[in-house]
């Protein structure tokens, strides 16, 4: 087994995927994600590709059978935010789960609105810690490094659906 410990944020899935298929190229294939470290099983290097998808807990099964007749393979996955990101392998390298920009920006969409729900949820945590101890210099680093998370992702989320829906992409 071979752990590699990377971050990717929740805006950077095509990257992250771009990576998985080029270990997968190497022989290594994705068994766990924590988020932060990734769990590869040592195999013959695979052609192909690897896609990553995010997918609400209630669709995970039935998308899975569609996805399963269309040729991919489940690698793994990682329940996030009452849904999961799934690890999709297909032999070929040209596949792709999202072909067209508007199914990216549902995507997109998708991602957005959990982490809205993430972020309005952090803001009410920061509420409830800082006011009743008086904004204490300590009790608010972490609150206030969630919603700086959140606003990075929802930002740049928004930026891709906008690049997505410019005229010179379709």
């Amino acid at each position: 087994m071979l752990k590699k410990h990377k971050i990717f944020t929740v805006w950077q899935a095509d990257k992250e995927a771009r990576y998985m298929t080029q270990m997968i190229h190497q022989g290594n294939v994705l068994v766990r994600t924590t988020g932060v470290t990734e769990t590869f099983e040592a195999t013959a290097p695979r052609p192909g590709t690897v896609q990553l998808d995010y997918q609400l807990d209630a669709d995970v099964d039935d998308y899975l059978a569609i996805t399963r007749e269309a040729g991919w393979e489940l690698l793994t996955d990682y329940p996030i935010l009452n849904g999961k990101w799934l690890y999709l392998y297909h032999p070929d390298e040209h596949a792709r789960l999202y072909s067209d920009n508007q199914t990216k920006i549902e995507l997109l969409q998708r991602l957005r609105n959990r982490w809205t729900i993430f972020g309005l949820f952090c803001l009410i945590i920061a509420l409830a810690i800082l006011v009743p101890l008086g904004f204490v210099a300590f009790s608010f680093i972490l609150p206030l490094v969630l919603v700086i998370v959140y606003v990075i992702n929802f930002t740049c989320l928004t930026r891709q659906i906008k690049r997505l829906r410019s005229p010179l992409k379709n």
